[in-house]
């Protein structure tokens, strides 16, 4: 009996050493807050296009799935982006929210999401295309998102220095994909 407990502890012991730790998170950012048409006029926000790891330069990364469904949230030094609840594939689903921040507190903008090139009231185009375990690709564009206290307030979420061109978005390490 003593044999097989110690038989039983070895083989659970060699079976934990075969497993691989999960992959660390780890994202390729690029877009930009801009004032296209905005009233008053004000600055664009600086372009961000970055590559980091959880934790690297001050910077949190978040990336879940549940039901289905991809939360990606994105904080450093002065921005925020969210890509919440939003179906792989090129319809995100009614759920899917896109958030972005810059600058201070309270200077935040939300829009619901639709599928690239559908039309709709919503102001975000995302589309998230899984690359692989854990790994996803995307886009996300918003024309006219809104401030979320000030309706009137509204930028366009694309890519750094562009009018028209979606943000990218490579995620690898995300929990449950």
């Amino acid at each position: 009996m003593h044999r097989s407990l110690l038989a039983l502890a070895a083989l659970a012991f060699i079976a934990s050493c075969n497993e691989e730790d999960p992959a660390a998170l780890f994202a390729d950012v690029s877009y930009q807050l801009r004032c296209l048409d905005c009233t008053p006029v004000s600055a664009d926000s600086p372009k961000r296009d970055f590559s980091v790891s959880n934790g690297q330069n001050g910077t949190t990364l978040s990336c879940n799935v549940s039901s289905g469904l991809i939360s990606l949230a994105i904080s450093g030094e002065g921005f925020k982006l969210n890509v919440l609840d939003a179906r792989p594939g090129d319809d995100p689903g009614n759920r899917c929210e896109v958030q972005i921040a810059e600058g201070g507190s309270g200077n935040e903008y939300r829009g619901g999401c639709k599928g690239v090139g559908a039309s709709g009231s919503q102001p975000c185009e995302v589309e998230l295309v899984r690359d692989g375990e854990g790994s996803f690709d995307g886009t996300v564009e918003c024309h006219g998102i809104r401030h979320r206290v000030t309706a009137a307030a509204t930028r366009h979420v694309v890519a750094p220095g562009t009018t028209d061109d979606p943000a990218q978005i490579s995620v690898q390490g995300c929990a449950g994909l």
